[in-house]
């Protein structure tokens, strides 16, 4: 069974991930680890441990991991100019979660939250007040601790249905409880967490997470037919 579900989770590294050193390195040491902690083991290494950095450095450089960052980023400042602090962070964050290993789920979940921190306070006037950066640092926080679950939950068993759903729902009931329980010391509005708001919030992210698992397939779709059409319209040209 252990064995299994490392090959499964092997399996779900997508194309980037497989393509880099340094994130193939790092899905290889999870799930293996995960084989070994369903076996009674330890867990043991570290996929950002100085060697494997050089490496990957100088092997492949860091366009590939940049890249994700990058688009997190820009995905997170162009749905932060829509929602503002209610930009999709819990629907990124489980998508980061299994698509990606965890640190690296956790890197991209960060930088999806410094972009919402520098589009509210750059351009949609957020208050530069102890309040508002208690509350950024929050949502910093609850991003980190979604993407942490959905990595978690994820990894919880190999049907890969089941995986994603568990994954998105870790994701958004962590990033709500984190967020509650910074209510209780941070000011806050009475109705912030009314069943009608968590509700839109839980649509919101809901839609993200299925619009960015549907760009996923088009993309791996994309990647598996067009570049084959291709060589055979181009033989067909040549003959």
């Amino acid at each position: 069974m252990a064995r299994g579900r490392c090959v499964d989770h092997l399996a779900l590294a997508p194309p980037f991930a497989r393509s880099d050193t340094l994130l193939a390195a790092s899905w290889a040491e999870e799930a293996s680890s995960d084989c070994r902690s369903a076996a009674g083991h330890k867990r043991s290494g570290d996929f950002m441990r100085p060697d494997a950095l050089k490496s990957q450095a100088e092997n492949f450089g860091v366009a590939g991991p940049a890249a994700w960052i990058g688009l997190a980023a820009a995905l997170s400042a162009m749905f932060s100019l829509s929602f503002a602090c209610a930009a999709p962070f819990a629907g990124f964050a489980a998508f980061a979660g299994l698509t990606a290993p965890r640190r690296f789920a956790m890197t991209l979940a960060g930088a999806a939250w410094l972009a919402n921190q520098l589009v509210g306070f750059l351009l949609l006037g957020y208050p530069a007040t102890a309040g508002s950066f208690a509350w950024g640092a929050a949502l910093g926080l609850a991003a980190l601790t979604a993407a942490f679950a959905a990595s978690i939950a994820f990894r919880q068993t190999g049907v890969r249905p089941v995986a994603m759903g568990l994954a998105f729902f870790a994701a958004f009931a962590s990033f709500e409880s984190v967020l509650f329980a910074a209510s209780a010391v941070l000011p806050s509005g009475p109705d912030a967490f009314a069943p009608a708001v968590v509700a839109r919030i839980f649509a919101i992210n809901a839609s993200f997470f299925a619009g960015l698992l549907a760009a996923r397939q088009l993309g791996r779709g994309i990647g598996r037919y067009v570049p084959p059409l291709l060589a055979s319209w181009g033989r067909q040209s040549a003959g």
